[in-house]
């Protein structure tokens, strides 16, 4: 099992009505995710010059495509299951999203062994702090890229289905 670290990576909500988080390092931005409109499913996230938009498509299964703006190319998809879903990569590489308990926003991605590499803690009350993520302690030196893709989608994926539980609620 990787061991995981806290780190003082916070997500921030610093605009309910429009959707907008920012992941930040103490007062260092990482990562900033925003939905497109209030009622759209899709949104764009951005950290260290690489940018992502995420499209959920369908209505029961909500798969999200994980295309690049620039180019439109896709990515990943991500496809649910009960308890999480799975990230499939473009280039083969897959991920597993997996809820830490059933409805609490808690979740965790996994590698293809089983490893945790990233966990998160939503707290969606009122105020701004909205949850906290924490890294796997030895991440891979090449691993940057799929790690902050992981954190946006999986943060993008936790607001989400907060936001259909209370819609059902």
């Amino acid at each position: 099992m990787i061991a995981m670290q806290r780190q003082q990576l916070d997500w921030f909500r610093l605009n309910s009505r429009e959707r907008t988080y920012q992941l930040r390092s103490g007062s260092k931005k990482v990562v900033s995710l925003s939905w497109d409109n209030g009622r759209c499913p899709s949104a764009t996230a951005e950290a260290h010059g690489e940018r992502w938009l995420f499209n959920c498509i369908g209505y029961l299964s909500k798969q999200v495509v994980v295309q690049s703006p620039r180019t439109g190319k896709m990515i990943a998809k991500f496809v649910p299951n009960t308890g999480g879903g799975t990230l499939h990569m473009t280039d083969g590489t897959v991920y597993t999203l997996k809820s830490e308990y059933p409805l609490h926003p808690e979740m965790r991605w996994e590698n293809e062994d089983g490893e945790t590499l990233v966990r998160f803690h939503g707290d969606f009350g009122f105020e701004n702090k909205s949850g906290d993520v924490e890294l796997a302690r030895h991440l891979p030196p090449d691993s940057s890229y799929d790690i902050t893709l992981l954190t946006s989608l999986g943060w993008y994926l936790m607001v989400s289905s907060f936001l259909d539980m209370t819609l059902i609620m």
